[in-house]
């Protein structure tokens, strides 16, 4: 019983690290760690895939949860020089970072926000008549061609011109006198499902829309049907969450994992026949074992549905399936197995990393791999390995 306690009392004192080279504070309950080199890379495979189409990363959403302005500048070193944002806001910031780069802002163009576009340089996407005949109607007026990009919906309904408004722009092209046209885009609905009808009847109506506009450039293809349709690709491709890695691979393009992400240990505990982990009481733990309560929850984008999926994390090389519901700040894992060199608090544990890629996380839920790092919050450092 003394060498056990001895045992114990050494593994509480000894001092955790992180498998790379970064400097995390001791304070730190949760790191994320984003390889800037495997973007790069992820980029070049993309390129190199679809060549000679251009790419335009999308980094929208803080560059899906992982950092814009860091991930920009990595990819801007490899070639990028055109970028997707979603808000004006993100658009500012980025040309604030990197004046030299093209930014597209998907939100397109109000009334009040045309001097915001005009001061910052921005690209607006253009959804609507309005935002055509407004962005037009202020580039004659400053006596300047202004760049733009028309977005035609053909069968999203979320965004873009509709078919009606595009057979009227096609008679009155007069509207885009004063604009320099970038590109005419859309965007396709089931294009995680290469062989859905809908992508056939989406791609033969941007055809015949952007005929209408002849030496106009062509954007169609975004990061699933880029690797599985070259007849979407056209001059330019949008890429979002293939960039980092987050979507299955295929035999064409092998993506590089980019994002890691830990927790640690707060606390451990023994367990016997009976016990029940977590709200509900819905866990009964059925044989004497050990658990770890780790530094993760809801509050941090680690989903509460992912208790419902046989989810598990690496402590070292073991894996550790999920007892319970996860709460707002904390999960527990079964350690039972665990050797005990690993159990300690404070100890760093993998919860999406080298095991256990975005994708494998929501296997079998009705959830896509770009959610949970959009979500991973604030309290999980960013820590960038260089590009």
């Amino acid at each position: 019983m003394q060498n056990q306690t001895m045992v114990y009392n050494k593994l509480q004192n000894k001092k955790s690290e992180l498998p790379f080279s970064v400097k995390v504070s001791p304070q730190e309950t949760g790191a994320m760690i984003v390889d800037l080199a495997a973007v790069q890379k992820n980029y070049q495979t993309f390129e190199k895939h679809i060549a000679p189409t251009t790419i335009a990363p999308v980094v929208k959403a803080n560059a899906y949860g992982l950092g814009m302005i860091p991930v920009c500048e990595a990819l801007a070193n490899v070639g990028a020089k055109e970028f997707f944002v979603a808000t004006i806001d993100e658009g500012i910031a980025l040309k604030k970072a990197m004046p030299g780069v093209v930014v597209y802002v998907l939100y397109g163009i109000f009334a009040d926000t045309i001097d915001v576009f005009f001061e910052h340089q921005l690209v607006p996407v253009l959804n609507t008549v309005e935002q055509i005949e407004r962005w037009n109607k202020f580039a004659g007026e400053k006596q300047v061609k202004l760049p733009a990009v028309i977005h035609f919906d053909t069968g999203m309904s979320r965004t873009g011109l509709t078919a009606k408004e595009v057979e009227w722009l096609m008679g009155n092209q007069h509207i885009l006198s004063s604009l320099d046209l970038h590109y005419v885009m859309s965007h396709l609905a089931c294009s995680e499902v290469p062989d859905h009808p809908m992508n056939t009847k989406q791609k033969d109506t941007f055809q015949r829309f952007a005929e209408a506009f002849p030496g106009v450039k062509r954007s169609l293809a975004a990061s699933t049907l880029m690797k599985t349709d070259s007849s979407a690709n056209h001059d330019m491709a949008r890429l979002g969450y293939g960039l980092y890695g987050f979507c299955y691979d295929t035999p064409a393009i092998q993506l590089t994992n980019c994002l890691h992400v830990y927790s640690r240990i707060v606390q451990l505990r023994d367990s016997v026949p009976g016990d029940t982990v977590g709200y509900g009481a819905n866990y009964v733990v059925e044989k004497a074992g050990r658990l770890a309560t780790l530094s993760i929850g809801y509050a941090d984008g680690y989903h509460r549905f992912l208790h419902n999926y046989k989810t598990y994390v690496y402590i070292g090389p073991y894996k550790a399936y999920l007892a319970g519901r996860i709460s707002m700040d904390f999960c527990v894992v079964d350690v039972s197995h665990v050797p005990e060199d690993y159990l300690y608090e404070g100890a760093w544990v993998e919860m999406i990393g080298e095991h256990i890629r975005v994708a494998d996380l929501v296997t079998g839920t009705d959830f896509v791999p770009h959610e949970v790092p959009i979500s991973l919050g604030n309290r999980y450092i960013r820590h960038y390995l260089p590009g």
